[in-house]
């Protein structure tokens, strides 16, 4: 992988970093009435099942800052010597 494909892969994580931020502030309430809830609504009307881990709201509050943290440690170890060489290689 080439070192310009890896900044752009540095700036797609750092972008969804903050995208998973915005969502588990202040957009919350957002995501929650306008995608998960007709999401709930749907499936049981379908007759599936939705996880009650996923129908509990801090697991959906939780979720996202989780996230946050996971794609920000990859935004910085692909940024350090080691995460660089590994995506070089990677790409062979």
């Amino acid at each position: 992988m080439s070192d310009s494909a890896i900044n752009i892969l540095r700036w797609v994580l750092l972008v969804s970093v903050v995208l998973n931020i915005l969502q588990a502030t202040v957009l919350f309430t957002f995501f929650e009435r306008r995608i998960f809830q007709p999401w709930v609504a749907f499936n049981d009307r379908r007759g599936a099942k939705v996880p009650t881990s996923m129908r509990d709201e801090r697991v959906r509050r939780f979720w996202p800052w989780f996230m946050a943290a996971v794609l920000l440690a990859l935004w910085w170890y692909f940024g350090t010597p080691a995460g660089m060489a590994f995506l070089h290689n990677a790409a062979r």
